[in-house]
């Protein structure tokens, strides 16, 4: 397709965990109860790269995201009591966008945005039903500085960026997120 890649994804999880405790009564020690979780995460979407240059890609996603978390809880004295607690979150749709280009010789530029609207369900105990939905919008900001076999990244904290260092704003916002450190031998 040129300088277009379509990149269709698929993703599904499931798990299950679970242990029992144990309890102290009349000196001795027995089973008190247990908790078992279950999570299912199902992602779909379809991806697309842009060469817009030999040196800048641009990038896109659209796609939906389900997850499903449940924790049962079971105590055996002093009497014999079940509960749940359920959480259901759901991504319908999101949309990301990206670029990423060499700006200089030494660095590289990368910035994003997500989007995505999102609805979640939490029953505490199973009698309680709660649910709200929101949008969301999320940016990202970086750059990569290169010298030879050493190279350092870092996503630029866009807090920081919009309120200032602690001196002008009175908030603990860090100036990088997340930073590595990589040497090729």
């Amino acid at each position: 397709m040129g300088p277009y890649t379509l990149i269709p994804h698929f993703t599904f999880e499931y798990y299950k965990q679970g242990y029992e405790y144990l309890d102290e009564i009349n000196n001795a020690w027995v089973t008190g109860g247990s908790v078992e979780t279950k999570e299912t995460n199902f992602d779909v979407g379809l991806g697309l790269n842009y060469e817009a240059d030999e040196d800048v890609i641009l990038v896109g996603d659209i796609g939906f995201w389900l997850n499903n978390f449940e924790t049962t809880y079971k105590d055996v004295d002093p009497v014999d009591t079940t509960w749940k607690n359920k959480d259901k979150m759901m991504y319908l749709p999101y949309f990301r966008l990206g670029i990423d280009a060499d700006v200089f010789k030494w660095m590289d530029f990368r910035a994003g945005v997500v989007k995505q609207w999102q609805k979640s369900t939490y029953d505490p105990f199973g009698d309680s039903k709660v649910s709200w939905s929101w949008a969301e919008t999320m940016t990202y900001l970086g750059a990569g500085f290169n010298w030879g076999n050493f190279t350092i990244d870092a996503a630029i904290n866009t807090d920081f960026l919009e309120n200032g260092p602690y001196f002008i704003s009175g908030e603990n916002d860090y100036l990088t997120e997340m930073v590595s450190l990589k040497y090729k031998f």
